[in-house]
C-alpha cells in the first residue's frame, strides 16, 4: 500500500541572479554575449570572435591584448605614444 504525504514540503532555494542584458552585449558588435563565447576585460563583455587587435584583426587573448582609448590591440600592433618634448 502506497501512503501519499498530504503535508506540503518546501521546495529547496535556488538562488537567481537575474541576468543583465545591457552587461552582456559584446562591446564591439552590441550583440548579446552567451557565457559558452564570453571574454571579459576592463568590466567589457566581448565575443571571443570580436575580440581581435583593431589594427590587423590578429586573434587576442586575456594574457596578451592592450587596451587603448577604446581599441583592443595585440602588443605588435599597439599605437606608440609620442613623446612631447
Amino acid at each position: 500500500m502506497i501512503m501519499l504525504s498530504l503535508i506540503a514540503k518546501p521546495k529547496p532555494k535556488t538562488i537567481y541572479t537575474p541576468y543583465n542584458m545591457e552587461s552582456n552585449k559584446c562591446h564591439i558588435c552590441s550583440k548579446t554575449v552567451y557565457y559558452s563565447e564570453k571574454i571579459e576585460a576592463n568590466n567589457r563583455a566581448y565575443h571571443k570572435l570580436c575580440f581581435k587587435c583593431q589594427d590587423q584583426g590578429c586573434r587576442l587573448t586575456l594574457a596578451n591584448f592592450h587596451y587603448h582609448h577604446g581599441n583592443l590591440f595585440c602588443p605588435k600592433h599597439v599605437p606608440k605614444l609620442k613623446a612631447i618634448l
